[in-house]
């Protein structure tokens, strides 16, 4: 969490990367295989995965997440990780796009939301 003048403006939350180890043979079904192969592989787990991240509109000029996510990038490689993925940037987030080029990151996907108005 980041905070200015004792008040929370920004925040990211990181986890282990489950997807990389989830048994593909159950399909996401939740059955007594689903958690013996998932115990079984939990020591190969080696990635983390940022699900959110965010700032206060009124802060977001002023940098503040870039030592968010150097913090979290440097958290990560300290507790054993190899690496990591930053999930559902949009493609015209240039703040997070910067950041994630200043970690030395690589974009993988582009996310776009499109709108179209529906008449009836």
């Amino acid at each position: 969490i980041a905070e200015w003048n004792a008040e929370p403006v920004g925040f990211v939350l990181g986890i282990p990367d489950l997807y990389a180890i989830l048994p593909k043979a159950t399909r996401g079904r939740l059955t007594p295989r689903f958690f013996v192969e998932l115990g079984l592989n939990w020591r190969r787990l080696d990635q983390a995965r940022v699900m959110i991240a965010g700032v206060l509109p009124a802060f977001r000029r002023h940098g503040i997440h870039l030592p968010l996510f150097h913090r979290v990038a440097r958290e990560i490689f300290a507790l054993g990780y190899r690496g990591g993925e930053i999930a559902w940037v949009m493609a015209d987030n240039r703040a997070m796009g910067k950041a994630l080029q200043l970690l030395g990151a690589q974009r993988t996907k582009v996310y776009r939301l499109y709108a179209k108005r529906l008449h009836q």
